[in-house]
């Protein structure tokens, strides 16, 4: 699956469901020093904050859980 750094405005509309990218369901921004990412692949969206890239790459690709 692809993972995709978005905008914050972006990424703020993808989350709220004005943007939609059917390809994409696992996007990431960058605000206020944190990454924020969002899991959209399940019935359920997920929203998870990180403090360093890596583990927001990690969380995307299903490599750990919270």
């Amino acid at each position: 699956m692809i993972i995709k750094m978005l905008s914050k405005k972006r990424f703020n509309d993808f989350v709220n469901g004005k943007y939609i990218d059917k390809k994409c369901a696992l996007v990431f921004t960058y605000d206020n020093g944190k990454f924020v990412a969002c899991d959209d692949t399940t019935d359920q969206m997920w929203v998870e904050e990180f403090d360093h890239l890596e583990d927001c790459i990690g969380w995307l690709k299903g490599e750990f859980e919270l």
